[in-house]
């Protein structure tokens, strides 16, 4: 065992740096939550010396009504999002797939990510502009549907099921065009439909791992105390009882409890996924290529199946991005006072490190992985899914950065950029699953694995690698979350928080084309990131995505 670690012991010295981050800005928060929930915090004793009350917490959170709305809430609309997005998903991939002109289907795919990369805020703010009777352009309702709480679950489905659509939509499209590839190989291959249907399945039970999750950003702005009890969900739960209610020891139990679950389903996901869909996500292949596919036809059903989602899209792409620049304003404030170069600038650089530090942890953090008789493989594994469920966000984390004295500061936000350890498995699996023989062979013909990395690891993985980095970028510089946690002036937002803040500052000016077409612009930088690096953002990268 001794000579086994020693000559693998690059791979112990490399995640070293990475582990030492985790350790002070995951683990560090994470714990003292879980002390957090076991007191009853008073922050001018601090957390050692407040009393303790055990189990009390927790036992007043299961007897919370609103945590036990929050907690039906959170599963309805999970389950209802992995139901219809899979079976949407699915028609999309198989229309896709029959679709013979590259061209074309490609253009299709980048419409379809395009919803993604838009901040989730934004989405929201045309959501409730659509459906207002007031200022919608479309004039779709006389009736206030935000605040009819049977409204308030297909609607809060929807916007997930279109924001997220494409990403199950493209696993299942690369699904069919490897099983093309193997069956053109002469391998047996399974019915296109059927390869999709295993993709799609093996994504939605990664994203069903974190049941216990949602998109926060999304029920902050559209839940409203009218539908408070059919819209919150368990995240917008720990955040209200928290911070806006300051009862410390409810919020860090929920955040407690949650961890715990979402544990034991992570666990049980990634063995299912490993045992069973493993190959559905990373098959080891390359997309078949038909260099005659321009002169076959495509499916009529397949392009008008795509062509009426990709409207869809580029309806909500108009409204968000043109529409606002053909209307004239009555504000008197000009589009350039809305604008701070340095405000833009400081989280454009900020969040630019954030996503280099993101890949170097990633990568090295994957490498150790690439070898399959590691000493202590399972057990680094296990601790990699144990951080990837170390809840963000919450009280403990709050108060962990007011004690550095980084609030209204950008490094919250930079800090916690560096980890998304989804990619980790990503990275591995995409490497292990092409070119795991190269890995092999290298070892057995003696070089050492230093030279490995940088001359056979490095090579392989560093497109995907860059498209993480580039999906890490859009996600922080969408964030809406950090700002509303760690700023307290509202000239230190974020870009995208200060959008926000303007559409609702005034709801008489709601629909003020000169708040849209800020917010029009600030949207720009991640679909341009998308266009750009379309190509390299494939199927097994969007896999990363879940919970996001």
């Amino acid at each position: 065992m001794i000579d086994r670690i020693w000559k693998y012991k690059f791979h112990y010295i490399i995640v070293l740096p990475a582990l030492l981050l985790i350790f002070i800005f995951k683990l560090i928060p994470f714990f003292r939550n879980i002390v957090f929930s076991f007191v009853d915090y008073k922050p001018f004793l601090g957390l050692f010396e407040s009393p303790w009350v055990g189990f009390g917490n927790f036992k007043a959170l299961f007897e919370d009504t609103l945590f036990r709305h929050a907690l039906r809430n959170t599963l309805i609309i999970n389950i209802g999002f992995a139901l219809v997005a899979g079976v949407i998903a699915w028609l999309l991939a198989l229309a896709l797939s029959s679709i013979r002109i590259r061209a074309v289907r490609g253009a299709f795919q980048t419409i379809f990510l395009i919803p993604y990369v838009v901040p989730t805020v934004f989405i929201a703010g045309i959501v409730m502009l659509l459906l207002s009777p007031a200022h919608s352009p479309l004039h779709l309702t006389d009736k206030l549907l935000l605040a009819d709480p049977l409204w308030t679950k297909p609607i809060l489905i929807g916007i997930e099921v279109f924001r997220s659509l494409g990403i199950p939509a493209m696993i299942g499209l690369a699904a069919i065009l490897s099983n093309k590839t193997a069956q053109s190989a002469g391998k047996r291959g399974r019915p296109n439909a059927a390869a999709a249907g295993r993709a799609i399945a093996a994504y939605l039970i990664l994203q069903l791992s974190f049941l216990f999750s949602s998109d926060f950003e999304l029920t902050t702005i559209l839940v409203n105390p009218l539908i408070m009890d059919s819209g919150i969900t368990i995240d917008h739960y720990i955040y209200t009882i928290g911070l806006m209610q300051a009862n410390y020891g409810l919020s860090s139990a929920a955040g407690a409890f949650v961890a715990f679950i979402q544990f034991i389903l992570v666990l049980l996901a990634y063995q299912l996924v490993r045992g069973r869909f493993l190959g559905d996500l990373f098959s080891g292949t390359k997309p078949h290529i038909d260099s005659q596919s321009s002169k076959h036809s495509s499916k009529w059903w397949g392009t008008a199946v795509s062509a009426i989602y990709a409207a869809i899209v580029l309806l909500f792409v108009y409204l968000l991005i043109i529409e606002p620049f053909t209307k004239k304003s009555d504000s008197a404030q000009l589009l350039h006072d809305l604008f701070s170069f340095w405000n833009i600038a400081g989280y454009t650089i900020s969040n630019f490190a954030a996503a280099v530090v993101f890949m170097l942890v990633s990568v090295t953090l994957a490498y150790p992985l690439t070898v399959k008789k590691l000493p202590g493989r399972q057990l680094y594994k296990l601790f990699l899914l144990f951080v990837l469920i170390a809840a963000s966000n919450q009280i403990s984390e709050y108060f962990f950065f007011r004690e550095l004295d980084m609030v209204n500061t950008l490094f919250p936000q930079i800090f916690t950029g560096f980890f998304s350890l989804a990619s980790v498995f990503v990275l591995k699996s995409i490497f292990n699953s092409r070119h795991a023989v190269l890995k092999e062979q290298a070892e057995a013909s003696g070089r050492g694995e230093l030279h490995t990395f940088f001359t056979l690891f490095i090579p392989k993985v560093w497109k995907p690698l860059l498209a993480l980095g580039v999906l890490q970028f859009i996600a922080l510089w969408n964030a809406y979350l950090p700002s509303v946690i760690y700023v307290v002036r509202e000239e230190s937002y974020s870009p995208v928080a200060k959008g926000l803040r303007l559409l609702l500052s005034a709801p008489e000016n709601f629909a003020d084309p000169i708040l849209w077409q800020y917010c029009a612009i600030i949207s720009l930088p991640p679909i341009v990131l998308l266009l750009i690096f379309r190509k390299w953002i494939i199927s097994e990268v969007l896999a990363s995505q879940v919970t996001k």
